[in-house]
């Protein structure tokens, strides 16, 4: 899932706005499968931000595909929200969505002496792929 900007030169056009670029444009939120298969598109005002209706763009989505189909969802930060997480959660869905910010790095630097860390099989991923471990603070 992910919006995009779409640039306007039209005076007069109806739901044109300075979007996320400072360009006039409209906007537009699409959800695709890894086939190109469009399961949702919403063309919508230049300023809207990129979460705006998409837990429910993302319901309708994962509620067509059946239960027994392994569902992924990956997005940008945009859809980081606790809607986002529970519609993934409660459509049983693995996802993955870049954060906004690491709120844990100056808990772990802190606390760096008092962490022992164990392997695990949850992967946070940016830029580069980076596999973490879990840690316990003793």
């Amino acid at each position: 899932m992910d919006s995009s900007d779409h640039q306007q030169y039209g005076v007069k056009s109806e739901g044109v706005d300075f979007g996320y670029k400072k360009l006039r444009c409209l906007n537009s939120q699409n959800i695709f499968d890894d086939k190109g298969i469009c399961y949702g598109f919403k063309l919508r005002k230049g300023n809207t931000h990129s979460s705006v209706d998409g837990p429910e763009m993302l319901y309708q989505a994962l509620s067509k595909i059946p239960k027994e189909i392994k569902k992924q969802f990956m997005a940008d930060s945009a859809y980081s929200t606790m809607e986002i997480y529970n519609t993934c959660l409660n459509q049983s869905c693995n996802f993955v969505i870049c954060l906004k910010e690491n709120v844990w790095t100056s808990i772990l630097t802190k606390n760096k002496k008092h962490i022992k860390w164990h392997k695990t099989k949850l992967q946070f991923l940016n830029h580069q792929t980076v596999r973490l471990a879990r840690a316990y603070i003793h």
